[in-house]
């Protein structure tokens, strides 16, 4: 089970807002407090106590065993200042003792990772380990051939054209309308349209946007009551045909899903919408479990860390997921999901809405199995086309900042991968432990090619 740490440093309520900003996908149960025998977290299941008054060298060789011995994944650093004045010995008690991601989260609420140093690596060897081998594939990295050249950028004119293939609208409203964008999606889409027509008192309509698939997707999508229209592939962007089907949509929620999104349950779609009877979120995304045989074991860690138990809601992390997400489709109509990019609409959509005061939700009741069984170049393609789009807008101006980040946490990242494999034993320890850094460092080489690309470095 993974944990996480929380250092109780700042008034309660900063606290408070540290965890839900922080820590997402994590329950009560895998969440651990740090703090004097007078803080208001005392009473916490999960607490550790460092004595009395403020955190010094007492306390820190107090606790600092049972923080090691819990292996949780990342430590939240709440602030009471902007700059962490006064912080010192918590933030070297944390790059000391602790392995996994921490995170700082400053009264602005912006979080912001701590580098953990050179000396902490040295007490962990593991992570020296990793280390070494990550320097190694710094050397032979030509070799690799990830190279952003073999990801050409597309052009996204956006307004994207249709032409009606099946339209049966009776006309009229709903109340929800499922929009699933597709191309050759033979092998899942009939399943994900089984489920979707045996959710709970469904009474919504269904339309599939079709980029000019060549097997049989339509056929099959066709012996479902659906709405299908066909776009282009060349001028296929996700943002534009997701608008293109909030324009065509007649329900007050629009329901976006991927065609190989296969809802879990029965109750997936009322739990999906249930959070947006609450006028202040703009947009619910829902669980993602791996689909069993058809995905891999960098995919499988990295949806176990984006898409845990519990409920949360945000008003600062953008993280958010179009392959089975929820919104009003006045806001759609409204802000239109970003046209122009290859990747990463749903967040740049998220955030905007974020910035607007709007919360987004997750809502773990409504899962769908949702993967890619993706090759290593597909994991890098990924990586390069994200933070192509991350470069473009709100991180312009900061690609190597992000890049150099990205690259320090590269051996606990590797250190936390190479765990996950030994639960799931379906690796040998040997084989895991160069598997996980080799995998962690193509990543990373898809943010550091795409800053290579924005700042015209070789």
């Amino acid at each position: 089970m993974k944990r996480a740490v929380v250092l109780c440093t700042a008034p309660a309520p900063h606290v408070r807002a540290a965890v839900d900003s922080a820590l997402t996908g994590y329950t009560p149960d895998q969440i651990w407090f740090a703090g004097a025998d007078s803080s208001p977290f005392a009473a916490e299941k999960n607490f550790i106590s460092w004595g009395d008054g403020h955190f010094g060298i007492r306390g820190a060789a107090k606790i600092w065993s049972a923080v090691r011995a819990l292996n949780a994944a990342a430590m939240v650093l709440p602030l009471n200042n902007p700059d962490g004045d006064g912080y010192g010995l918590l933030r070297l008690f944390a790059r000391l003792v602790f392995a996994g991601e921490i995170i700082e989260h400053p009264p602005d609420g912006t979080l912001r990772s701590l580098d953990q140093g050179a000396l902490s690596l040295l007490l962990r060897p593991e992570e020296r380990w990793h280390a070494a081998v990550i320097a190694l594939l710094g050397v032979v990295r030509p070799a690799l051939g990830f190279t952003g050249g073999k990801v050409p950028r597309a052009a996204y004119p956006g307004g994207l054209e249709h032409t009606v293939v099946s339209d049966k609208s009776t006309g009229g409203t709903v109340d929800v309308s499922i929009i699933i964008r597709s191309y050759n999606e033979a092998a899942h889409i009939g399943k994900t349209l089984d489920m979707v027509f045996s959710q709970n008192g469904f009474a919504g309509e269904v339309i599939v946007i079709d980029s000019e698939s060549t097997d049989a997707t339509r056929e099959i999508a066709l012996r479902h009551p659906v709405r299908l229209f066909s776009v282009p592939k060349s001028a296929f962007s996700y943002g534009a045909a997701l608008n293109l089907g909030a324009r065509l949509a007649r329900g007050r929620i629009i329901v976006n899903l991927s065609a190989h999104a296969v809802p879990a349950h029965r109750g997936w779609l009322e739990a999906l919408i249930a959070p947006l009877t609450d006028e202040s979120i703009a947009g619910v995304y829902g669980r993602e479990l791996p689909i069993e045989g058809w995905n891999g074991h960098f995919e499988a860690k990295i949806l176990n860390d984006a898409f845990g138990p519990r409920l949360m809601r945000s008003l600062h992390n953008p993280f958010f997921s179009n392959a089975n997400s929820a919104m009003p489709r006045t806001l759609v109509l409204e802000k239109p999901f970003d046209e122009h990019v290859g990747w990463g609409e749903d967040g740049l959509w998220a955030r905007e809405m974020q910035r607007r005061g709007r919360a987004i939700a997750y809502q773990p009741g409504a899962a769908v199995h949702h993967s890619h069984n993706t090759s290593m170049f597909d994991n890098f393609s990924r990586c390069l086309k994200h933070h192509r789009t991350l470069f473009a807008t709100y991180l312009k101006g900061r690609e190597r900042e992000v890049s150099r980040a990205f690259y320090k946490k590269l051996p606990a990242r590797a250190a936390s991968f190479r765990s996950f494999l030994a639960g799931r034993r379906g690796m040998s320890p040997l084989k895991a432990m160069l598997y996980a850094p080799y995998c962690e460092y193509v990543n990373w080489l898809g943010c550091d090619e795409a800053a290579r690309e924005a700042t015209h470095t070789k």
